[in-house]
């Protein structure tokens, strides 16, 4: 038989008295079954065993898969069939690398341990169930995903539910860089700051309470424990100097700015020799003027005055007696000199200016000379007719 898309299986008769009649019982490609010449009808009375075979090419052998009651004829008619029993090491491989095989109906897995080894799984359901069966949350315990590396040193991680906490627990960081914060008119993801502030708050902490003088009640949260007696219920007024009382605030800080063991001072006495004496003069010098020395004066010396202190104290450093300039004076070291002189014209008085003779404009004359406006000219009347004037002074000349 040549080979097609379409499997046959055949019938080997020639299998009715072996269960493995040889390479030769069946044409390459060929499928066949067999049942040992026993056509059951229940599980009980079947007592052979169902073989597979398929010819895989002209001169190998034939290969077998051994498929346990029902028959072959029973599985035509949909009841449940075991492929490899518990007894059989053997492996059933569907397909071929590159190949794909489809389970129309349902599929269930009951071993132990089931492995996909593919690159991508894709699932088409939204929703997959883990711990089937359990019946409780407690026994939910541990339900989850793991990974497992296999390298040296790699330690994996899990994210799984974990029923004493009642939360999923994940033993490595989760980043979620998009969840909606906490607020405080909606809950969501609590941030770090709010981490940290939620971290320094001891467990059972409260909303504090105003402390009550007068609660009694020793479990009450406004209760104050070891509460003193107290002797003055009413105000304490402030101490005065002739009545005890409170430290004002103002006292308080003078009291505080004295040192301890202070004293009221004492005049010091330059003769007191007793060195444990409130009056004693520590490091006292030795005096060479034992009395009182009179002040300086233009004919003996002494003491500088406070007078001649202040004046001292405006004289500048190097200063002389002021002497009169010499115009003549040539030498530019003299105290004399008159330093940057210039170079004058007239070395002789010159007189006032007169209306017959020019000269320095006089006083008198300046003022009058600043009342005139420039370009000012001799005023000019001319009389036609009758004119009225009316203190006018007029300089007729000679009629």
């Amino acid at each position: 038989m040549a080979r097609t898309n379409t499997i046959q299986v055949l019938r080997a008769s020639a299998w009715d008295t072996s269960e493995n009649p040889g390479a030769n019982t069946l044409s390459e490609g060929e499928f066949a079954w067999n049942n040992k010449g026993v056509l059951a009808t229940t599980a009980a009375a079947y007592t052979g065993v169902l073989w597979m075979g398929r010819k895989v090419h002209s001169t190998g052998t034939t290969e077998n898969v051994q498929i346990y009651p029902p028959t072959f004829e029973t599985l035509a008619h949909d009841t449940d069939a075991t492929v490899f029993s518990s007894v059989h090491t053997k492996t059933l491989t569907i397909g071929a690398s590159g190949t794909t095989v489809k389970i129309l109906g349902n599929l269930t897995v009951e071993g132990a341990t089931t492995a996909v080894e593919t690159t991508n799984l894709d699932i088409t359901d939204k929703l997959i169930e883990l711990g089937k069966g359990t019946d409780t949350t407690a026994n939910a315990d541990g339900t989850g995903l793991f990974f497992a590396p296999t390298g040296v040193g790699e330690t994996g991680g899990y994210f799984k539910y974990v029923h004493g906490n009642t939360a999923w627990t994940s033993d490595i960081n989760i980043t979620a860089p998009n969840l909606t914060p906490i607020s405080g008119t909606a809950g969501g993801v609590m941030a770090d700051a709010d981490a940290v502030k939620f971290a320094s708050i001891s467990t059972g902490a409260e909303v504090n309470v105003q402390s009550d003088w007068d609660q009694t009640t020793t479990t009450d949260d406004a209760y104050i424990a070891n509460k003193p007696t107290v002797a003055y219920e009413s105000a304490i007024s402030e101490i005065t100097a002739t009545a005890g009382g409170l430290m004002s605030n103002a006292d308080a800080v003078k009291f505080a700015s004295i040192s301890t063991g202070a004293e009221v001072n004492i005049k010091s006495d330059w003769n007191q020799s007793t060195t444990t004496a409130d009056d004693y003069i520590v490091n006292k010098p030795t005096v060479a003027y034992t009395q009182a020395i009179s002040e300086i004066t233009a004919t003996a010396g002494g003491l500088m005055s406070n007078a001649d202190a202040v004046k001292f104290a405006s004289v500048s450093t190097g200063a002389e007696v002021n002497i009169q300039s010499d115009w003549d004076q040539t030498t530019d070291t003299a105290d004399d000199y008159i330093a940057n002189k210039p170079t004058v014209a007239y070395e002789s008085v010159i007189a006032e200016i007169t209306a017959t003779a020019g000269g320095l404009l006089s006083n008198g004359d300046a003022v009058k000379f600043a009342s005139i406006s420039t370009d000012a000219d001799v005023n000019e009347v001319t009389l036609t007719g009758t004119e009225t004037l009316t203190n006018k002074t007029i300089d007729c000349g000679t009629f």
